[in-house]
């Protein structure tokens, strides 16, 4: 099979995007970029224009293990609760 084009890959990852706004509701375009285009992304968004940036990182090669714990969870949720610890505790949540 062959890889995907630039273009065919753009249109992956908008379609990704779309389905992600179905699911998540407001999603920040991460999976979906990773998922799409691979590698690491650096995201940050400024929060007076709501605009977003996401620049691809170079780390170094690493191993990594994913499992399933079979313990369903809300992105959704999880997201609203980091948007509430950064409203009470915007020092300890914001840049690093």
């Amino acid at each position: 099979i062959p890889r995907p084009t630039p273009d065919e890959l753009d249109e992956i990852n908008d379609l990704a995007f779309r389905s992600e706004t179905l699911v998540h509701g407001a999603p920040s375009g991460i999976d979906n970029a990773v998922s799409t285009y691979g590698g690491a992304i650096y995201f940050t968004k400024n929060p007076e224009t709501g605009e977003v940036r996401m620049d691809k990182m170079t780390v170094p090669e690493l191993d990594m293990v994913l499992t399933n714990t079979g313990v369903p969870r809300s992105t959704k949720k999880l997201v609203a609760g980091v948007g509430d610890m950064y409203r009470e505790f915007p020092s300890a949540v914001g840049k690093t």
